[in-house]
């Protein structure tokens, strides 16, 4: 399965430049997407699966902060990452409480940050993929071992 991140900002010129830093991982067949609103975003995240949303902060509409508390309540096992050119901490502060991001980086960011930041989240999402999927495994393995003891303590109880 490829993994997928959405871009969303409402200026296009933005979305063309974060696209543009993020070939290194379209070569990795990373498929990248990208939205110019948080509404078009959510029809999208509906309808396809969508690994990392990362997001503008001030938007038009819906804010970058409003898109990920939908995507946090909605999809939690998405990540979600803000970029934003908005360097208050306040907004980092509504932003971590409100969307529960992953991670926040304000514009301008060097391309290797970024990358390097995606890399991460990703990272994280791998290792919680792993850890659920074990812990199913070994909720399954013991479902199954007492259904059998209790199927055997029936029998024995009616012998």
């Amino acid at each position: 399965m490829n993994l997928s991140i959405l871009l969303v900002d409402d200026e296009p010129q933005i979305l063309k430049c974060v696209r543009r830093a993020l070939q290194p991982l379209e070569k990795e067949e990373i498929v990248i997407r990208t939205s110019t609103s948080a509404e078009e975003a959510i029809e999208l995240i509906n309808k396809i699966h969508i690994d990392v949303v990362i997001t503008d902060e001030n938007m038009s509409g819906m804010s970058g902060t409003e898109l990920l508390a939908w995507i946090s309540k909605n999809y939690p096992e998405t990540k979600k990452i803000v970029l934003t050119g908005d360097k208050l901490l306040s907004t980092a502060i509504r932003a971590i409480n409100q969307g529960g991001v992953d991670s926040y980086l304000t514009k301008p960011f060097k391309n290797s940050e970024l990358l390097e930041t995606i890399y991460g989240v990703l990272l994280t999402k791998d290792r919680e993929t792993r850890i659920r999927a074990i812990r199913e495994s070994i909720i399954q393995d013991l479902t199954a071992q007492i259904e059998k003891q209790t199927a055997n303590n029936f029998v024995a109880f009616e012998s």
